[in-house]
């Protein structure tokens, strides 16, 4: 099996279709289509990283015919959680809306930030 059809399947396991993963990724159908007219190795490598990155799969391992979900440690975000924060930044006007959605005000922001200090400091210590 070659490495665009392991990456197709792995979509379709995800996705209805290669259509459904274009759209909800923000990825032209036609840019996602030419991974698998043109391979792989004929493709930008900022868009092959990007799907690795959508996918939560390891690159090095696709290149080499497998495909490997990546851990998330607590630091990294989910392809989900990062176009969520795309689509925040980018709508200034509805970020305070957002933040109301969600109960989240400067203080509760300063105060998760100074309790995640005080914990990498006694994990340190100890």
């Amino acid at each position: 099996m070659t490495n665009e059809q392991l990456l197709k399947d792995y979509i379709l396991t995800k996705y209805k279709s290669l259509r459904e993963f274009s759209i909800k990724n923000g990825i032209p159908y036609s840019t996602v289509s030419n991974i698998f007219n043109r391979g792989l190795m004929n493709s930008g490598v900022s868009l092959i990283l990007n799907v690795c990155h959508i996918l939560n799969i390891d690159l090095e391992s696709l290149v080499a015919g497998k495909i490997v979900e990546k851990n998330l440690t607590s630091e990294e975000l989910t392809p989900k959680e990062s176009l969520v924060a795309s689509a925040y930044r980018n709508n200034r006007e509805m970020q305070p809306a957002v933040d109301r959605l969600l109960n989240i005000s400067d203080s509760t922001i300063e105060q998760d930030i100074a309790d995640t200090v005080m914990a990498e400091k006694n994990t340190v210590s100890n």
